[in-house]
């Protein structure tokens, strides 16, 4: 059993809509940590992935890379579960760059295409609902555990939209059919938030950390037939740090011909301070090294 099997656990999922913020994040990093010590094959894949981007990779920093593992299945358990005024309190705290939020609302209210784009770093679960905090209307590309927790999510999502006044929140899935869902939301003026760092058939190989792997996840065909004059590109990345969070949002160049190559170089200043953020630390040879 992988980590994510044991911890898409339907009593673990309801903890993390019981327990306040500290106690919720606290119990799933101590879950993780106790899968590592249970489980002497994934303690060696986590230093060997380290250690094949030639990052840290001592007992301790093995450590500290699963137990923010953890964290990031507690943020992406409570990202849509909790009631409103938590969101509310969680997300004024989180160190915002205000002027590119409302770039983005501005490009919303003129009914511009945007793309905002991720990778599997920090709390990347709960830059949805903080976007949506900001007014901001965000179609997500996600993938569920299982049609009742998105049914849970979705409902969680309107009813948080509902007691807060936030922006909208549309989800899709990934799938075959995903770029014949996008573009004519994309035409309409619509924002969408995908990760960039899964391996699709049609992602480019690009350089990372002095590796070959795969990224981009297909966005540059799709920046492709919208016009890379006509639509709004960013990369966004929300930092854990000791008190809450920080979001980075940086306009990309999409006219440029290596911008995604350009995004995951900028990328690897993230990983080389905070290791132990990157989520597909467990998971590299599966979704982004082919």
């Amino acid at each position: 059993m992988k980590l994510s099997q044991f911890l898409h656990n339907p009593a673990y999922i309801a903890a993390a809509a019981e327990k306040d913020f500290s106690a919720g994040r606290s119990f799933f990093g101590e879950l993780a940590l106790q899968y590592l010590d249970k489980n002497d094959d994934y303690r060696a894949l986590i230093a060997s992935n380290l250690q094949y981007f030639n990052l840290p990779c001592s007992r301790n920093d093995v450590r500290q890379t699963v137990l923010h593992t953890g964290y990031h299945y507690h943020e992406k358990f409570i990202s849509f579960s909790k009631p409103p005024d938590f969101y509310k309190a969680l997300f004024n705290k989180v160190s915002v760059p205000e002027d590119v939020i409302a770039e983005i609302k501005q490009n919303q209210e003129s009914y511009e295409p945007a793309l905002i784009l991720c990778n599997h770093f920090g709390a990347m679960p709960l830059i949805v609902g903080l976007l949506n905090f900001y007014q901001l209307d965000i179609s997500a590309v996600t993938r569920f555990p299982s049609e009742e927790f998105k049914q849970i999510n979705e409902q969680k999502a309107k009813e948080i939209q509902k007691e807060l006044a936030c922006g909208r929140v549309k989800f899709f899935e990934p799938g075959t059919q995903l770029m014949a869902k996008m573009l004519p939301a994309l035409e309409k003026g619509a924002t969408f938030y995908t990760v960039i760092d899964e391996h699709t058939p049609s992602s480019p190989k690009i350089t990372f950390l002095g590796k070959t792997i795969t990224g981009g996840a297909g966005v540059d065909q799709i920046i492709r037939a919208i016009g890379t004059d006509k639509i709004h590109v960013y990369f966004t990345i929300m930092t854990r740090t000791e008190e809450s969070y920080a979001l980075d949002i940086r306009k990309v160049d999409a006219q440029h011909q290596n911008f995604i190559q350009e995004i995951f170089t900028g990328f690897e200043n993230n990983v080389k301070k905070k290791f132990e953020q990157w989520f597909f630390l467990q998971e590299v040879h599966e979704n982004i090294v082919k």
